[in-house]
């Protein structure tokens, strides 16, 4: 019996120790891409090894037939237990600077019930909601769930992404929250949000390497950033981050866009 459970442990330091070491490895391969300043690599590693640990706590409890995201968030005291809840929430203060006490497991219900809550006093619930959230879309991953459609909400946890990634012929929108991953289309990008495909309504603002872009659609007004090329090594976790390196072509996509409002009038 202590054998079985000495592998589960391994197997779970294992599966941790993996996550963020891809995290940190990707935002450190493609920093040329996101341009993101990244001053404190231990913290963004001890984030990660938090949220990592909360997922691996879920794994296998969680009824994907029966809880959505907000049953599981209702649920997490039942599912972790009370202690273990104001553990994390406690470390997720400690991590982003602000007093331990500012987080309690009842502030995961107010989140869950669509209540504000002050990132300064509190932001640590939101790094566990997270968490819970990231071990719901990994559940469901694990179980062979899969989703496609036109939409830029997460089909998991509704929050609207802007993130797109193109996988071999497929684009993948991959949700700001729990990094759930649903195809949008194959072959040419379309508007996530109104399903667009005409190229002169829907195009990608890029430079030469035509590796990262922003995508723009002149029906609905939507912008979302896009990972283009297909060979890059980037995990669902880190793919938002790195994206936002597509925010430097905004200037030219709304100077550009402007100018063709201008000619059309």
């Amino acid at each position: 019996m202590g054998t079985v459970k000495a592998m589960a442990d391994g197997a779970r330091s294992q599966r941790i120790r993996r996550r963020v070491s891809e995290l940190v490895r990707s935002l450190m391969a493609y920093k040329s891409l996101h341009r993101l300043e990244l001053p404190d690599l231990e913290k963004v590693r001890e984030v990660e090894r938090l949220q990592s640990e909360i997922i691996e706590d879920l794994r296998g409890k969680i009824d994907v037939e029966e809880c959505d995201a907000r049953c599981v968030i209702e649920k997490a005291e039942d599912l972790l237990g009370s202690d273990r809840i104001s553990e994390y929430c406690k470390r997720a203060q400690i991590l982003l600077g602000l007093d331990p006490s500012g987080c309690k497991p009842e502030d995961l219900v107010s989140v869950a019930e669509g209540s504000d809550v002050d990132p300064y006093r509190s932001g640590g619930v939101l790094l566990v909601v997270q968490g819970i959230l990231r071990g719901l879309s990994e559940e469901l991953k694990r179980k062979g769930y899969m989703w496609s459609g036109i939409s830029h909400r997460c089909p998991v946890c509704g929050v609207e992404s802007e993130t797109m990634v193109r996988r071999d012929e497929g684009f993948y929108m991959v949700c700001h929250m729990c990094f759930y991953t649903w195809l949008v289309s194959r072959g040419i990008p379309v508007c996530p949000r109104c399903g667009a495909t005409v190229p002169l309504e829907v195009g990608i603002f890029t430079d030469k390497s035509r590796r990262i872009g922003l995508g723009f659609c002149s029906r609905c007004g939507y912008t979302w950033r896009v990972l283009l090329d297909q060979f890059m090594s980037v995990p669902d976790h880190a793919a938002p981050l790195i994206a936002l390196g597509a925010e430097r072509f905004r200037p030219a996509m709304e100077k550009a866009l402007e100018k063709g409002l201008e000619e059309a009038g």
